[in-house]
């Protein structure tokens, strides 16, 4: 092997330059080799040598180039180190916990480097500041020694304190020990200093807080709670006295107030100090509070009711005395129960209340008893006390009994009939035995017997009883009812009535006929009213032979042997009416001439009630055709309405209170006539 000197040249050389110089080598720590030599073997491998100025030989290699060994001999190695955390975790430069310390050491041969110190580690316990290093030594040159300098203190600082307050503990208000101080001590870092939070003496909780920091930020925090409570007021109730009567005067009943220290007492709400407290009679809340820094202990709810009973006095009723009942010559004077007023006493007649003085009181047998008032006791009491009030004496006196009157039963009404009995003085009146009262007493109907009794010191005079008498159902109410119509044929000397008519049931009918006579125009007169009929009006008019008509309404209560046909005399027509449960009241006439308005008179009716019916009988020289029933009416002989002989019937067919006049239209000439149908009573 020989040696080999700086034999790199050219474009080789200038690379293997630049290579060498682009290395890394860390500032200030690098020592590179003085001299180096480059070796080559037979089998063409390297080996590089150098030597520092102390003249120690390192030798690296071997190597495939010359380029490579020139690489390591111009390389010289680094180290520097990592710590974790990083940065300092507390203050001041002061690891609060574990650090890890690691050192890195890069060279092309890593096994070819001499290394000194750079131990790597972890720090676990408390330290002050203390240094590390550590530096690295190859052919290529030197790196160090690098420093670092470590301080670790992960324990708080020790507190202690200068108290009489220990955790858990209990005062009474204004038994609190003083404000307590706490000073802190720290071994490593030093401390910063120690506060203290938390004190109080109002009652309740209270936690002191000691709190110390050292220079590394390490914080100690200790606690003590202590309890600040109310001090006790033992309550003691207060207790009532009665009122009490010293035989000639009150003696006034009270509270008692106890004086108990922390407690204020109330009587109604109103303050009171301790010792006895004059009160009248009745019941009172006595209450208690505490006072400023004491609580009540013992105290119900509520407090105390106390009452204070008034004083009882001796009292001794006299006895009542009775006053019989006189009689005066005209009225009774009342007797009387005469009631003592005496103090803190009630009286009772037969368990009754009775005021002080007279009581008014009928004859008879009476109880009187005493009873004390409130705050009063009986004593030498003799009651109850048995009275009589005896009635007056007197002459009879001489009545006439009056007889009583009788009211039907009404026809739709149910025990409104009955027996009105007088009020009469000194008469008891009696209704088949039984005492009946003055006034109307409602009965059934049927038969009764009314008897008379003189009361106590009268005597019946005139005395026309007993009296049967009946009280009876009313007749159901009347109506005029309408029977029936029938139109005689003309010239006919008879018509017949209607069927259904009865004995009792009015017959209203009206006859006419032409001219009766010779002349012109022909004389024209009434007929003739037909045996046992009642004429009412008649009517007449005439103005040529052909233009004549007279006419006369008439009427008959039929009778049970009347047959059912009228003899009219000779006539040219007529028509009759049957009603029932009616009477003829006002009449009605109205006559014509050439006129075609045919008015149906008006009417002042006897009976304005509405029970009256008006009816109307037309009669017309030409007969009825195609007339039409007045207003107000309805036809009642129907066949006349379309015939040119014969007269017409008309009625209300019902109760009117009034009745004006009313037309229809027919040919002249004509008689009209209305007529009023009363209710028969």
């Amino acid at each position: 092997m020989r040696p080999i000197r700086t034999l790199i040249s050219g474009l080789a050389a200038v690379a293997l330059i630049a290579a060498v110089l682009s290395a890394p080598i860390a500032a200030a720590a690098v020592k590179p080799a003085k001299l180096w030599n480059v070796y080559q073997d037979k089998t063409g491998v390297y080996t590089c040598t150098s030597s520092d100025p102390r003249g120690q030989t390192k030798i690296a290699g071997p190597f495939t180039t010359q380029a490579a060994c020139m690489v390591v001999l111009r390389t010289p190695p680094t180290i520097d180190y990592t710590l974790t955390p990083a940065t300092p975790t507390g203050l001041n430069g002061w690891y609060k916990g574990d650090v890890s310390l690691a050192w890195n050491i890069a060279y092309p041969i890593p096994n070819k480097v001499s290394i000194t110190g750079a131990a790597n580690q972890v720090i676990t316990v408390d330290q002050l500041a203390t240094d590390y290093s550590g530096s690295v030594t190859a052919i290529g040159g030197s790196a160090g020694p690098v420093t670092v300098s470590i301080k670790r203190d992960a324990t708080g600082p020790v507190i202690t304190w200068d108290s009489l307050i220990k955790d858990g503990d209990t005062f009474l208000v204004g038994s609190v020990p003083a404000e307590p101080t706490v000073s802190a001590t720290d071994a490593t870092s030093g401390t910063e200093g120690a506060t203290l939070t938390g004190y109080g003496t109002a009652v309740g909780s209270h936690t002191l807080v000691a709190t110390a920091t050292d220079a590394a930020g390490n914080v100690t925090r200790e606690e003590r709670t202590y309890t600040v409570t109310l001090k006790p007021a033992n309550v003691i109730a207060p207790t009532a006295t009665d009122q009490t009567w010293n035989g000639t005067d009150y003696v006034s009943g009270g509270i008692d107030i106890p004086a108990v220290t922390g407690v204020d007492y109330s009587i109604d709400g109103t303050v009171v100090t301790s010792g006895f407290k004059d009160r009248a009679p009745g019941t009172y809340a006595v209450t208690a509070k505490a006072q400023p820094d004491y609580e009540l202990t013992g105290y119900p709810v509520g407090g105390w009711d106390l009452t204070i009973a008034p004083a009882i006095i001796p009292v001794t009723p006299i006895a009542p005395t009775a006053t019989h009942q006189t009689w005066n010559g005209t009225a009774f004077v009342s007797g009387a129960i005469s009631i003592p007023a005496v103090v803190g006493v009630n009286y009772f007649i037969d368990n009754a209340p009775a005021a002080a003085g007279p009581n008014n009181m009928d004859p008879g047998n009476y109880s009187v008893s005493a009873e004390a008032q409130a705050g009063y006791a009986l004593q030498t009491y003799d009651g109850p006390w048995s009275l009589t009030i005896n009635a007056a004496v007197i002459p009879d006196i001489e009545v006439t009994p009056v007889k009583p009157t009788v009211k039907n039963e009404s026809a739709t009404g149910t025990l409104d009939g009955g027996i009105t009995i007088p009020a009469v003085t000194g008469v008891d009146y009696f209704i088949d035995d039984a005492l009946a009262s003055s006034g109307f007493n409602a009965l059934a109907v049927r038969s009764y017997v009314v008897t008379v009794q003189a009361q106590q010191g009268f005597a019946l005079e005139n005395d026309t009883s007993p009296w049967t008498l009946v009280v009876a159902k009313d007749a159901p109410p009347k109506f005029v009812e309408f029977v029936g119509a029938t139109v005689g044929t003309q010239a006919s000397t008879t018509i017949a009535l209607p069927s259904g008519w009865q004995a009792g049931d009015l017959a209203v009918m009206v006859v006419m006929k032409n001219a009766c006579g010779a002349g012109s125009p022909p004389v024209t007169c009434p007929p003739t009213i037909p045996s046992g009929w009642t004429g009412m009006q008649s009517a007449t008019y005439s103005s040529t032979a052909t233009n004549a008509v007279s006419s006369r309404l008439v009427y008959r209560v039929l009778l049970a042997g009347d047959t059912g046909t009228v003899s009219t005399g000779s006539y040219r027509a007529a028509a009759v009416m049957v009603y029932r449960n009616a009477a003829v009241g006002a009449v009605g006439v109205q006559g014509s001439g050439t006129s075609t308005t045919l008015t149906v008179p008006g009417l002042t009716l006897q009976q304005t009630n509405g029970s009256s019916w008006v009816g109307s009988f037309v009669t017309n020289f030409n007969g009825l055709k195609n007339a039409t029933a007045p207003a107000g009416m309805v036809s009642r002989t129907a066949a006349a309405l379309g015939s040119t002989t014969g007269p017409g019937g008309f009625d209300t067919n019902g109760g009117v209170t009034a009745w004006s006049s009313t037309t229809m239209t027919v040919g002249a000439p004509w008689n009209a006539y209305s007529f009023e149908l009363k209710l028969v009573p």
